[in-house]
C-alpha cells in the first residue's frame, strides 16, 4: 500500500468497488458479474440496468464519504409551490405570447417572396407560416375563456365570458372588410400585390394585442387557488388520472358544433360559388352582417345562459342546429340573395357564434380547480381536430361522390350535431358553480348521495367519540 497515493488510503465504502491501476477504482462491477465478490442473487441479470445500478451506487458512496456526484438538494416546500402553481392558467401568458407569434406569422406572410423569385421554397415558407400561426393560436379561445370565467362574478360569467366570442365575430367582420377592399382591385393588382394587404394588416391587431396582454392579471380565482396551494405539478397527469370522462365529453359536445360552424364559414361559400353560381364579391360581405349579428346572438345567448342555465341553453340550440342543414341548402339552391343572406346569417347566430358563447363559461365550469385549462384546451382543440378541421374536406368530398347533391352534407352536419345533443344532455347544470372547487361538476343526484354519505359518516363519528 506504500506506492499509492494518499487519497486511496481512505477506507473501502462499498465492497464493489475494484482497483484496477495504482490510483484508479472502478465502478462498472454489477452485482452478480464476474468480479463481484458475492454470488449472483437469483433472478438477476448482469449488465441490465447497467447504468441505473451505476448511478445508484455512486449516489450511495458519495452520501458515505462526501465526495462523488450527489442528488441536487430539494427546493424549499413553499418555493416548489410557487413554481407548480402557475398551472394550467400559465398557459394563459403562455398563449399571449404565442398568440402574438401567430399573428406575426400572419403578418409575415404578406411579406413572402413569390414561387417566380424563389422557386419551391415559396409554398415551403407559407405552409410552414401557417403551421406556426396554428400552433400559436392553438388555445387562444380557452385561455381566455377561462380567465373570464374566473374573474366573473356568478351570475355573469356567461355574458362576460362570450365576450370571446365577440373578439372572433370582430376578427371576421375585419377581415371581410379588407378582403372586400382588396377585390376593388383590379385582377392583375390582387393577384400581384393586393393579397397581401389582407395579411399586412395583421399589424395594427396584433399591436392592440401586445398593449392588452401586457396588462392582465391572473383571475381572482387562481389567486385564491395559488395561496391554498391546491395546484398539482402536472395538469396534464391530473386530467389523464381524474378527467379523462369530461375531456370525452367536451369533444363530444364541440364535435358537431366546430363541424358545423366551419361548415358555414369555409365549406359554403364555396358552395355558392362553384354550384349555385353566385357572384364571388357578393360573399364578403354576407360574411360581415353574419359576423355581426353573430357577435351580438354570442352576448344574448350567455345572458340567456345566465338566467336559465347553461345545459338548457346549449341544448335548445343544438337541438335547433340538428333541424338546420336541409332547410339551409334548399334555400341556398334557390340563388336568392335573401335567401343566402338568412341561412348565413343564422348559421353565424346560432352554429358560428351563437353556442360557443356558452361553451365559453360551460366548459370551465365543467372541471375542477386542479386542472380547468388542460381540460378545456384538450377537449376543444381534439375537437376542433376531428370535427371542423376536416368538415370542409368531407363535405367537398361528398359533393363529388354524390354528384353535387347537397343531401349527404346536410345528412353528415345533422348526424354530428346529433352527438353534441346527447353529449350536452348528458353534462351536468354548472351554473353558478364553485370555481375554487378541485373536484369536477357532477349531476345533483350525485352531489346530493356523497354529501349525504358524508354526513352519515360524520355522524357515526361524532357518535364513535
Amino acid at each position: 500500500m506504500r506506492h499509492l497515493p494518499l487519497r486511496t488510503l481512505q477506507p473501502l465504502p462499498h465492497r464493489n468497488l475494484l482497483r484496477i491501476s495504482p490510483d484508479r477504482w472502478s465502478f462498472r462491477a454489477p452485482r452478480g458479474g464476474p468480479r463481484s465478490r458475492r454470488p449472483p442473487l437469483a433472478g438477476h441479470h448482469p449488465g441490465r440496468n447497467r447504468r441505473r445500478d451505476r448511478t445508484a451506487r455512486r449516489r450511495r458512496l458519495g452520501r458515505r464519504t462526501g465526495a462523488g456526484p450527489q442528488r441536487p438538494p430539494r427546493p424549499d416546500h413553499r418555493r416548489r409551490t410557487h413554481r407548480t402553481a402557475r398551472r394550467p392558467c400559465r398557459g394563459i401568458p403562455r398563449r399571449r405570447r404565442n398568440r402574438s407569434d401567430g399573428r406575426q406569422r400572419r403578418l409575415a406572410i404578406g411579406l413572402l417572396p413569390t414561387f417566380g423569385q424563389i422557386g419551391i421554397v415559396a409554398p415551403v415558407l407559407l405552409c410552414v407560416c401557417r403551421a406556426a400561426q396554428g400552433f400559436g393560436a392553438g388555445a387562444e379561445q380557452s385561455g381566455g375563456a377561462t380567465l373570464l370565467t374566473e374573474s366573473a362574478a356568478p351570475g355573469t360569467r356567461g355574458k362576460i365570458a362570450s365576450l370571446i366570442m365577440v373578439g372572433a365575430a370582430a376578427g371576421t367582420a375585419l377581415g371581410a372588410l379588407v378582403w372586400i377592399a382588396a377585390q376593388s382591385l383590379a385582377p392583375n393588382d390582387m393577384l400581384t400585390w393586393g393579397w397581401r394587404l389582407v395579411f399586412l394588416s395583421s399589424i395594427f391587431v396584433t399591436i392592440a394585442a401586445l398593449i392588452i396582454r401586457r396588462k392582465l392579471d391572473e383571475s381572482p380565482v387562481f389567486e385564491e387557488i395559488k395561496q391554498a396551494r391546491t395546484v398539482p405539478p402536472a395538469p396534464l397527469k391530473e386530467v389523464a388520472k381524474n378527467g379523462k370522462a369530461n375531456v370525452l365529453r367536451v369533444i363530444l359536445m364541440n364535435l358537431g358544433v366546430s363541424t358545423q360552424s366551419y361548415t358555414i364559414q369555409v365549406f359554403m361559400a364555396s358552395y355558392l360559388i362553384t354550384v349555385v353560381g353566385t357572384d364571388p364579391k357578393f360573399i364578403p360581405p354576407v360574411l360581415l352582417i353574419g359576423a355581426l349579428c353573430g357577435g351580438i346572438a354570442a352576448v344574448s345567448f350567455g345572458i340567456l345562459s345566465d338566467k336559465l342555465g347553461r345545459r338548457r341553453v346549449v341544448s335548445l340550440i343544438t337541438g335547433a342546429l340538428v333541424l338546420f342543414p336541409a332547410p339551409a341548402f334548399m334555400l341556398l339552391t334557390t340563388g336568392s340573395p335573401v335567401a343566402i343572406v338568412l341561412v348565413i346569417v343564422v348559421g353565424f347566430m346560432l352554429a358560428c357564434q351563437g353556442v360557443v358563447g356558452v361553451h365559453m363559461s360551460y366548459f370551465p365550469e365543467i372541471f375542477g380547480s386542479r386542472y380547468r385549462y388542460a381540460g378545456v384546451t384538450l377537449g376543444r382543440e381534439f375537437s376542433s381536430i376531428i370535427g371542423g378541421g376536416v368538415a370542409p374536406m368531407i363535405c367537398a368530398g361528398l359533393l363529388g361522390l354524390f354528384s353535387n347533391s347537397w343531401i349527404p352534407v346536410a345528412i353528415y352536419m345533422s348526424l354530428t350535431m346529433v352527438v353534441s345533443f346527447i353529449a350536452t344532455r348528458l353534462t351536468p347544470e354548472t351554473l353558478n358553480r364553485d370555481l375554487t372547487d378541485p373536484e369536477d361538476a357532477r349531476h345533483h343526484s350525485e352531489t346530493s348521495t356523497a354529501t349525504a354519505g358524508s354526513t352519515v359518516n360524520a355522524t357515526a363519528a361524532q357518535h364513535a367519540k
